[in-house]
């Protein structure tokens, strides 16, 4: 795949020199590393496609009912921070929505609607997240053949459809906001890195000794936590550079790699370890030593077993005041070094710190990551806070953008103060809110 795809930017660089060369990508695909294809590209771009995804993947049925017309919050935005990270060098950070789903598509299980205002939503949550452009598919809805059925900014007799008049609404509004020079020369600037690594997603699909051990769900499970945290996160390669993060998250690491242990230990950030971490050599063997294999210095613990837990089966898990449950996975935890912070019913312990370091030794629910990711993120100096139900908030240069996901209007502005550019102090049912500060919200 890396291959091929270099013989044809060799080929477009050569014929049509001084154009950028893109790729779309797909959303919770991972048949291929997307950052070695990355290298050779100006911009990475990709599918988003928010309803058919949350229908088509691993979300709960409860989760799918309440995100039917919204799509979940966070699905979006993990795709836009993991491909936001693909290109580097001169191109660092280059990306856009080559498709956004502008209404029902064909191809889900099931193919609801979007709610009036959520493709201007998804927009402006893209623009929120570093996207240079955002583009639909498709301009107008095909009236024959295999995608007929998938919605266009216009419909088949060529009328604007809703995505069309909320496409329309974003135009309006960013001609609004460019004579301020608001818009010019935005990035994002997160103090969070989750540390994403295609070689140890195979390894776990390859061994997941549990049925419903499915890595990417955990990464996407943790990302959110952050969200919800109000945080603003990068989603980096093993091989990126770490030095300027404040609090770095590796959710689903199983690959063991002396030189990103090295580079961890010396970012001086604050470094969570999911469970499963550097469990697993190169050769798909367990370390010599066990796991945490060349992490194990630094985290200050020693993997002694390893347990998948059925459906229906949970373990409790204690920390200070707060009780969570622990499912689908635990380890069995000896430590040389590390301290306690939580425990499982059996006095086991469940969470670890060893200096800047934190190992998580099962699947935590929602509340026991906040939980976590929380701890860390404070003793990195992070401000975090819990955001209301459906609500994200996202920093891009001075710029705060809050985005409602929700049905009920969600009073939020910055802790700090700010001018609002566009929307008020009350968010509307899925409406979107722009602050200009320099303070952190």
């Amino acid at each position: 795949m890396v291959a091929f795809n270099r013989e044809q930017v060799q080929l477009l660089r050569e014929l049509s020199p001084g154009r950028d060369v893109l790729h779309n990508f797909m959303g919770f695909f991972t048949g291929f590393d997307h950052h070695d294809l990355s290298a050779d590209l100006d911009v990475a771009t990709w599918d988003s496609y928010p309803l058919g995804f949350t229908q088509n993947f691993f979300l709960s049925a409860e989760e799918k009912v309440a995100f039917v017309r919204t799509g979940h919050p966070d699905i979006p935005s993990f795709h836009h921070d993991l491909y936001r990270g693909m290109c580097q060098g001169a191109n660092r950070g280059r990306w856009w929505v080559m498709e956004q789903q502008p209404g029902p598509v064909n191809w889900a299980q099931w193919n609801p609607a979007p709610a009036d205002g959520m493709v201007r939503l998804w927009t402006w949550q893209a623009f929120a997240h570093g996207a240079e452009v955002v583009s639909y598919f498709r301009w107008r809805q095909a009236p024959f053949a295999q995608e007929q059925m998938h919605a266009g900014l216009n419909r088949p007799d060529r009328s604007l459809d809703q995505g069309g008049l909320e496409a329309t609404e974003v135009g309006r509004e960013l001609a609004g906001l460019a004579p301020q020079g608001v818009l010019d020369g935005l990035h994002v600037d997160a103090p969070v890195a989750l540390v994403f690594d295609y070689p140890s997603i195979w390894m776990a699909r390859i061994q997941p000794q549990g049925a419903n051990y499915e890595p990417m769900e955990l990464c996407f499970r943790v990302y959110s936590a952050l969200r919800q945290l109000g945080l603003d996160v990068d989603i980096v390669s093993s091989a990126a550079e770490l030095s300027h993060y404040r609090l770095i998250v590796l959710p689903a690491h199983l690959r063991s790699d002396a030189a990103l242990a090295q580079r961890l230990a010396a970012s001086g950030a604050q470094i969570v370890f999911g469970p499963r971490s550097f469990s697993k050599t190169t050769s798909l063997s367990i370390p010599p030593a066990l796991a945490p294999g060349d992490a194990a210095a630094l985290a200050g613990v020693k993997v002694q077993r390893v347990a998948s837990l059925p459906p229906g089966v949970s373990d409790a898990v204690t920390m200070g005041a707060h009780t969570f449950d622990a499912t689908r996975w635990r380890e069995d935890l000896r430590c040389i070094g590390a301290s306690v912070l939580a425990t499982y019913a059996d006095g086991s312990p469940a969470v670890t710190q060893q200096g800047s370091a934190r190992y998580v030794a099962g699947w935590l629910d929602a509340a026991g990551w906040q939980c976590v990711l929380q701890g860390a993120a404070h003793a990195a100096g992070l401000m975090t806070q819990t955001l209301p139900e459906g609500l994200r908030i996202s920093r891009l240069g001075a710029l705060t953008i809050a985005c409602n996901f929700s049905n009920a209007a969600l009073p939020w502005a910055p802790a700090l103060g700010g001018d609002c550019l566009l929307g008020s102090r009350v968010l509307a049912p899925r409406g979107v809110s722009i602050w200009a500060s320099g303070a952190a919200s």
